[in-house]
């Protein structure tokens, strides 16, 4: 089995074996005055690796907050906001409370952890 080996990068092939999950974002087109979201624009099909564990993270205003679960993104997906919706393989669409971009030694973005919630 091939492995990583150099200084600088990764094996990308060997690392989106650990990927085997496809989830799927789409963002928001519309917020009516009652705050209910619209979303469209085409679908965003991702491979990630989805984690169901509960962990507390502070949100946008710094306020703990419980998520469920988590989906490792393999690559850069800084254009991801907490407006999007996020589809796991079961269908449902929990609701994104935190978006980290994970960087290399390098300062390159490796890959985004996308927390979601119940």
């Amino acid at each position: 089995m091939p492995t990583w080996s150099g200084t600088t990068g990764f094996d990308s092939a060997n690392f989106l074996e650990m990927m085997p999950d496809t989830v799927i974002f789409n963002a928001t087109s519309a917020t009516d005055k009652y705050g209910k979201k619209t979303f469209g624009g085409a679908n965003i099909s991702v491979r990630a690796r989805l984690i169901d564990d509960v962990v507390l993270v502070k949100n946008a205003e710094g306020q703990d907050i419980v998520s469920a679960g988590r989906a490792i993104l393999a690559g850069d997906y800084s254009t991801l906001t907490l407006g999007h919706k996020i589809t796991l393989p079961n269908g449902s669409t929990p609701v994104i409370v935190k978006i980290d971009n994970k960087n290399d030694t390098s300062a390159t973005t490796h890959h985004t952890v996308v927390y979601f919630g119940m």
